[in-house]
């Protein structure tokens, strides 16, 4: 099996992240920045980083594995017996004292090697006087069908690695996604300012049309009653500016909640600059649509998810191979009657040995890997599902974006040509009362019509920003202007 490093994908998520983290001026720049400072402010993301962590730490936990095993033993026997059913214990040689270790480590291509001594001291062999005996040794173990090349261990990381890569993308998702909350909270901040503006301007209008109608009636050019109409506009109007600095607070609120409480946004905009921002936007070029989905983070994640189930039903149907394992090994053994470490023959007859061995294991069922091979399939076909009802999904969002982009600019163009006949038309209307040939209902309708036209354009604008934004994050950001 082909192996996998950590670098390569992590080169990956470098550039996952990089098409989130790719922004665009905004205002001023501004905009930018407060997206830079909800990232880093952000506990989601903050939490995803973590998770990150915790992946690369598992993928060293792994890299364990090629790390060498020490065993040592000191002990006596005396007429011992092995005891049946006993495990995960070498017993020593029977009536001796002895002390022995070894060492045994993985070896590539795929092979398990043990380098052991021992030095024992035999005080009550039979028919013989006391003598010392010395063991070095060395076996092989080469696994055959089942683990074949460690293919369990290579398994293991590509899974671990499969899940670094799908909590990678979750930061990335919660990158991408945050950018866009940023974004369209500022946005709406701006249009609560232009709304308060369109608001303030309607008011000094009224105002103007009380004062006008106050001294016209002083000058009997109208009637008293024309008063009452302006000033019941007035107070209206006034009551909007409330609500709009409502808008502005609450607004303002959401936006410190994502980039920070110490935000403070520098610029604010005019109704006349939030339409010509939204004016000058341009819908980026579409993209191939599987390279769109290959910047989505949500898509990501879950080709993440089906490696890691992949490579889990791998190594279930790995495990379903009977264990074969070839076993080879040399040793040389010396003896001595009165020192350790002797070259001498006193029980034995020559000094090296060695041994050929086939080993065969399996157990009578496979029920446990049967299941576990078919529960992981149908974890990767409920992914395959997913992977198509996501892709639907952010072809949906393409679209609507799109959508309501094209619409949203058609009508930006419409109320533009309106404002300029509502502004001819209320100037005509001011003119006629000024006269005495028109009331000042005249002039109030004219100045609704006005505001209402001005609000319509100021929102229009922020739908089609608006637009703009939720089609760069349905495209993963990924897109050429």
């Amino acid at each position: 099996m082909a192996r996998h490093y950590l670098s390569q994908w992590t080169l990956f998520g470098v550039f996952l992240i990089a098409s989130a983290l790719s922004l665009a001026g905004g205002v001023d720049g501004e905009l930018g920045e407060l997206v830079r400072s909800a990232w880093t402010a952000s506990p989601k993301v903050k939490a995803a980083r973590y998770r990150v962590e915790q992946y690369l730490l598992r993928h060293e936990e792994l890299e364990g594995f090629g790390d060498p095993s020490v065993y040592a033993a000191l002990g006596t026997a005396d007429h011992s017996r092995s005891v049946p059913g006993s495990r995960d214990y070498r017993s020593l040689t029977n009536n001796a004292a002895e002390i022995q270790g070894g060492i045994e480590l993985p070896v590539q291509p795929g092979a398990y090697l043990t380098l052991g001594t021992a030095e024992r001291w035999f005080h009550n062999p039979a028919d013989q006087d006391t003598y010392y005996q010395t063991l070095v040794g060395l076996r092989v173990r080469i696994p055959l069908l089942r683990d074949r090349g460690f293919r369990q261990w290579d398994l293991d990381r590509a899974r671990t690695l499969a899940e670094y890569h799908a909590v990678l993308a979750d930061l990335t998702r919660e990158l991408q996604d945050l950018r866009r909350d940023t974004e369209k909270a500022y946005l709406n901040l701006q249009q609560a300012h232009a709304l308060a503006e369109v608001a303030k301007q309607s008011t000094l209008r009224s105002q103007k049309l009380f004062d006008e109608a106050t001294e016209l009636v002083g000058l009997r050019v109208v009637p008293e009653y024309q008063i009452a109409p302006a000033l019941m506009e007035l107070e209206l109007r006034r009551a909007d500016e409330v609500l709009g600095q409502r808008r502005i607070e609450a607004a303002l609120v959401q936006l410190r909640r994502l980039a920070g409480e110490n935000t403070e946004p520098r610029t604010v905009l005019k109704p006349a600059e939030l339409v010509d921002w939204a004016a000058k936007a341009e819908m980026p070029r579409a993209m191939d649509f599987a390279a769109v989905l290959d910047t989505r983070a949500t898509y990501r994640t879950i080709l993440a998810q089906r490696q890691a189930a992949l490579a889990e039903s791998e190594r279930a149907s790995d495990s379903l191979k009977p264990d074969v394992a070839l076993h080879l090994g040399a040793h040389w053994q010396g003896e001595h009657e009165y020192l350790p470490v002797g070259n001498d023959l006193l029980a034995s007859d020559r000094r090296f040995g060695g041994e050929v061995t086939l080993v065969y294991t399996r157990p009578l069922g496979f029920r446990a890997e049967q299941a576990q091979r078919a529960r992981w399939q149908a974890r990767i076909g409920e992914l395959n599902e997913r992977l198509a009802e996501t892709a639907d999904d952010i072809r949906a969002e393409l679209r609507n974006g799109e959508l309501y982009f094209r619409h949203a600019a058609e009508r930006l163009a419409l109320l533009v040509k309106a404002q300029e006949a509502a502004i001819r038309t209320l100037e005509a209307e001011n003119e006629r009362f000024r006269l005495g040939e028109a009331s000042s209902r005249n002039v109030l309708d004219a100045q609704k019509d006005l505001t209402n036209i001005n609000q319509s354009l100021t929102q229009t604008a922020a739908e089609l920003l608006g637009a703009l934004m939720d089609y760069e994050h349905a495209s993963g950001y990924g897109l050429a202007r």
